[in-house]
């Protein structure tokens, strides 16, 4: 028979895993990877060993000696019986590519998407839905995910995976801890209603949670909804001995659990966000009547109606493919010539739209956007073609890969010769259990190209390349230009947008006083700043270069340039002069906008605080403010005078742990600074000088962590300037030993900040720096900081 295993189902998991003593915490994958533990050290280790499983539920129980009659069980759900051994239900976000050369699926193997198994298992239930709206599935059975895919449906009915809108899950719904949680309570309250003399040892409780995740509890608890409670066989440890009782559990009281346990608020968050799908709930927990009561807006399948086994079958007789994706975005990196005729290299993206049904083989050919050119030349007889797939670096065995193009019989190279260049087409054949196929032809078929894919050698690095930073920016608007594209998104931020110029409208109304005014402002300010949307924690403006032709940026600038937000920061200076706190929140909200407050006059506001922060009798006062401040002021630092306005401050300024001058410092350099520029705003050298003798200054513990963060990330950035200027950090330079000093002396301090690295410290990549063994990787990190 063919065995269905759905590799994303922690209740499964659990299930299987305890069955044969495994724990399952160990098996689990990560959001990015293949579940090659799970599947190698339970499925395939234990997938043909029969188990016995004893009867739980007990109200039918037999008062006479009987046979026992269950038949032996295997691991996973039987289909009819076809060619295929084991259907793998997998993530819907694991890409054609790495499946293809994961080397994951054996002889006689296959897969599913997650949402095109619950597509066509719940059919019976989906059918009467609206065909012109996306389905997102949300199973809370399931591992963590970072993001869902929604489904599309084709004329013919067949589910196509949207991977190139995926929604963004901005609060987790820890369905995994979730699971835990609600047996651990389950656990806690059978012990407390049946077995008062255990005094809840933990292992008693620890015990009996994995005994009801063995036996998936909530598969044996009934779906009519008049049943109150149903009796249980449970295992009970206690004093290291097993005991076996009959227990009646009351449903209302896993009702209550559920309700407890169960993100409930999360999961109304992201249909909230984006409200124009059909948003379908898969859980074991659907027969409990809180889910419908607290989710209106899901549909809440029914496991008692589920049709895939049927589907299936009918698969076999009619051969129509379950499924279409969205062919991996492939790139490549390849010499082109610009306009001018200048050599220059250029990615070229394949794929953009091409559906394939079940993964079936596609070719595409690469061909330059902008002249819909699809030949390239050659000039050497060995080229290394750098490729990427869905943005990322395309990986094998978790290296870097890139395909190399030998042609076998390239003419040699001799004095009077002139350089030869060879015109080819590239073409990529994607299929599954396969790496991509790279084709390459001779256009005039004169020569023997062969291509392979082989390990990409690394490069090294004493600096941050400044062209990386500058692609990084671009890339970082292009994702924030994208996410204000989605219809759910621009429902919210332009809701958001709206609210604030309301209240911002209502300043004009004339107040009784000038206190119940302030009052009000201070309202306003804090509640425009508690709501400003941030998608993936990181604020929704920030990234976005105003430059950009894009609609949406261009009706964001129109907005922007509204009176009511630009008569703010005037209307703070000038009528609340000694309100310090309001001038603070009102720079805050102008902060996070970003370029977008190019049209705001800031001067005034920023040399009111200058003139505080620089008068002795008040520093102390306006210290409160001063991290305000300077978050602001490098926030709309796009402009060199705002820049220069910044940097002019270091010296008075970069020694203070508690105020987040070194942050504003270090995102200047990382979101606006052109290091190709003459430098003429500040001396970078003399600061990185300073910084590092003053880190030299006093035991590494007694900086604060965020200080340590941002100097270590200052630190990094400035050394950018090496690609610049020759002369700076030389290998006797003083700048260079006070950096060796500083690697010492915090040898044993490990400055984390996981935006940038999970694994490495902040110390240590600069270390890797300046030693020039910092890998592209760790660049890519740095470069991510926010």
């Amino acid at each position: 028979m063919t065995q269905l295993f759905n590799l994303e189902s922690y209740i499964k998991l659990c299930q299987y895993a305890y069955q044969f003593e495994l724990n399952p915490d160990d098996l689990i994958h990560s959001q990015g990877n293949l579940p090659r533990r799970y599947k190698q050290e339970l499925i395939t280790e234990y997938g043909m060993t029969s188990y016995r499983v004893d009867p739980v539920i007990s109200n039918h129980r037999s008062q006479q000696l009987e046979i026992k009659t269950n038949e032996n069980n295997f691991l996973g759900e039987e289909l009819t019986q076809t060619g295929i051994q084991r259907l793998f239900i997998i993530r819907d976000t694991i890409d054609l590519l790495t499946l293809s050369t994961s080397q994951f699926l054996n002889y006689q193997e296959t897969y599913l998407y997650q949402s095109a198994y619950y597509y066509w298992n719940y059919y019976q239930q989906l059918k009467h839905l609206n065909p012109d709206k996306p389905l997102i599935f949300i199973d809370l059975d399931c591992f963590e995910c970072d993001r869902l895919i929604p489904i599309q449906r084709d004329q013919k009915g067949i589910p196509i995976l949207n991977t190139r809108e995926p929604l963004l899950i901005q609060t987790p719904f820890n369905s995994v801890e979730t699971y835990n949680q609600i047996c651990r309570d389950i656990s806690i309250k059978i012990l407390n209603n049946f077995f008062s003399n255990s005094n809840l040892e933990e292992s008693a409780i620890a015990h009996l949670q994995k005994y009801l995740q063995k036996i998936a509890i909530f598969e044996q608890i009934p779906s009519e909804s008049n049943t109150e409670s149903m009796s249980i066989i449970v295992e009970i440890m206690y004093s290291e001995q097993i005991y076996y009782k009959q227990v009646q559990l009351n449903l209302a009281d896993i009702n209550i659990i559920i309700n407890n346990r169960v993100n409930f608020y999360a999961l109304e968050q992201l249909q909230l966000a984006y409200p124009n799908y059909h948003w379908i709930l898969i859980s074991q927990y659907n027969r409990f009547p809180i889910i419908k009561q607290r989710l209106p807006q899901f549909l809440c399948v029914s496991s008692d109606h589920q049709i895939f086994p049927r589907v299936w079958e009918m698969k076999q007789n009619s051969n129509f493919p379950l499924f279409g994706i969205y062919l991996d975005t492939i790139e490549f990196e390849i010499g082109t010539k610009d306009e001018q005729g200048n050599l220059i290299t250029q990615w070229i993206q394949l794929s953009d739209q091409t559906i394939s049904y079940e993964g079936s083989p596609r070719t595409l050919r690469g061909t330059i956007p902008e002249t819909n050119q699809n030949e390239f030349l050659i000039r050497k007889n060995l080229v290394k073609l750098p490729i990427k797939v869905n943005g990322e670096k395309f990986l094998k065995k978790g290296i870097p890969q890139n395909y190399e193009i030998l042609i076998e019989n390239f003419p040699e190279t001799t004095p009077d010769r002139e350089d030869v260049e060879i015109k080819i087409k590239i073409e990529f054949i994607l299929k599954l259990n396969a790496p991509p196929e790279l084709k390459v032809s001779d256009v005039n078929e004169t020569y023997r190209i062969t291509s392979k894919l082989v390990d990409r050698v690394e490069e090294s690095f004493g600096y941050i390349p400044y062209q990386q930073i500058v692609n990084n920016r671009g890339d970082q608007s292009d994702k924030h230009i994208q996410y204000l594209k989605n219809p759910g998104h621009q429902k919210k931020y332009k809701e958001y947008l709206e609210e604030v110029k309301a209240e911002l409208g209502k300043i004009s109304i004339p107040i009784e006083s000038k206190s119940s005014q302030e009052k009000i402002l201070d309202n306003l300010l804090n509640s425009i700043n508690k709501k400003l949307p941030k998608p993936n924690n990181i604020d929704i403006f920030q990234n976005i270069q105003t430059d950009s032709s894009e609609p949406e940026v261009i009706e964001l600038k129109q907005i922007f340039e509204n009176s009511d937000f630009i008569k703010l920061p005037d209307l703070m200076i000038k009528s609340y002069p000694n309100s310090i706190n309001l001038v603070k929140k009102m720079l805050r909200f102008v902060g996070k906008i970003y370029r977008f407050s190019e049209p705001f006059n800031l001067e005034p506001a920023f040399d009111y605080f200058k003139d505080k922060l620089t008068t002795k009798r008040k520093k102390q006062v306006i210290r409160q403010g001063s991290s305000a401040y300077f978050e602001s002021l490098a926030r709309t630092a796009f402009s060199t005078s705002q820049q220069k306005l910044y940097f002019d401050l270091f010296e008075e300024e970069y020694k203070l742990t508690k105020n987040q001058y070194l942050w504003g410092y270090a995102r200047i350099l990382l979101w606006y600074y052109n290091f190709q520029s003459k430098a003429e705003n500040f001396n970078y050298k003399n600061h990185f000088l300073l910084i590092t003798k003053y880190l030299l200054s006093k035991p590494a513990n007694q900086f604060t962590e965020q200080y340590k963060q941002n100097a270590f990330l200052a630190l990094s950035y400035l050394l950018t300037f090496r690609e610049i200027d020759p002369d700076f950090f030389k290998e006797y330079s003083q700048e260079k030993q006070q950096a060796i000093q500083v690697i010492k002396h915090f040898e044993d301090e490990k400055v984390m900040l996981n935006q940038v690295s999970q694994e490495k410290s902040l110390n240590q990549l600069f270390a890797e720096l300046i030693e020039g063994k910092a890998s592209q990787s760790d660049i890519d990190g740095m470069i991510q900081a926010s």
